[in-house]
């Protein structure tokens, strides 16, 4: 099964169970499987070995008429056992709790305040 199969057998099933009619479900399933399947392919490219500290979330917000759902990709936090919402750069995939812990700030480097002048 490739992942726009699999995005789009997830997303029959979580619109059946919402309280929206079909033809708001008609209307915003291809859109939505689309914002999936370009999440995907950005916490992939996220993921990726690199030394910077950007953050990518691994959800979508989804709004209809005062309701609100969020759908995305369960991925585990690397610190603790809670849900990740954020992933990072370096394989760094970290839940709002740990987020703190994992940002490496570098130390600027020294400069010379005082020039000196012939």
């Amino acid at each position: 099964m490739n992942t726009k199969y699999r995005i789009s057998k997830y997303l029959t099933n979580v619109f059946c169970g919402l309280p929206i009619d079909i033809e708001t479900r008609n209307k915003y399933f291809l859109r939505i499987r689309q914002l999936l399947l370009d999440k995907l392919v950005v916490i992939e490219n996220r993921l990726k070995k690199q030394e910077k500290n950007r953050q990518t979330t691994t959800y979508i917000k989804f709004s209809h008429g005062r309701r609100t759902w969020y759908l995305g990709f369960y991925i585990p936090c690397s610190f603790c056992s809670n849900v990740c919402a954020y992933v990072m750069s370096n394989n760094r995939k970290v839940c709002q709790n740990c987020r703190s812990k994992v940002i490496v700030t570098p130390t600027p480097p020294t400069r010379n305040t005082f020039k000196n002048y012939c």
